[in-house]
């Protein structure tokens, strides 16, 4: 009997009714779970000490390691310059991930080594713009006008330019593998195309396909 009452008294002392120990509640707040109620007190209490355990180990693993779940480019609210008048503006070496640039008129502006992946530039004025070495892997581009613009360099990598003219323009080293083109685009762009990128080492004519 007195054997039972003690472990009893020993259950009571780590869970009170029914509620968790009150020297976890600051990590049970940190996960929202301050109000949580066990039905097994015993065998749910050590239950709760691995979650929180496996919790806070896994956070700090991904602190470590800079996963893209905490360190996400994409997380905050992308950069918006739609129908902006943005001429002579200097965006170069700039982190432009996802930003919005449609129907913007980017004449004269500097985009040189900006990394814009994933960023839309569609319907967008591009005379005498600076693109030269920009990453735009994954951008839109479609419907845009280059004119005298320098796209040297430029990683267009899986990259959609359905529609947009191109006159006048310097795509030495530009890599448009994967790019998303018509095939008079591309005879327009073969006519010029030269040199390899610096970074993916791709040379410009065999990533538009051409005919030698």
């Amino acid at each position: 009997m007195n054997g039972n009452r003690d472990k009893r008294m020993q259950r009571g002392n780590l869970v009170q009714r029914g509620r968790s120990p009150s020297h976890l509640n600051p990590l049970l707040e940190l996960v929202g779970l301050q109000n949580l109620r066990l039905r097994n007190p015993s065998n749910q209490y050590l239950s709760l000490c691995k979650t929180l355990i496996l919790l806070l180990v896994t956070g700090l693993m991904l602190v470590l390691n800079g996963s893209p779940v905490l360190a996400n480019p994409y997380a905050a609210p992308p950069l918006s310059f739609s129908n902006a008048e943005l001429r002579g503006h200097d965006f170069s070496g700039q982190n432009l991930r996802a930003a919005e640039f449609s129907n913007a008129n980017l004449e004269a502006a500097d985009f040189s080594n900006a990394r814009a992946q994933g960023a839309v530039f569609s319907a967008s004025v591009m005379t005498k713009t600076d693109m030269h070495g920009a990453d735009l892997r994954d951008a839109m581009l479609d419907q845009s006008k280059f004119l005298d613009t320098d796209l040297s360099d430029v990683d267009f990598t899986n990259a959609i330019l359905l529609g947009s003219t191109f006159e006048n323009v310097d795509i030495t080293g530009a890599d448009f593998t994967n790019a998303l083109l018509d095939l008079s685009q591309v005879k327009t762009l073969c006519k010029m195309a030269e040199g390899a990128n610096s970074k993916t080492g791709i040379d410009t004519r065999y990533s538009l396909g051409c005919r030698d």
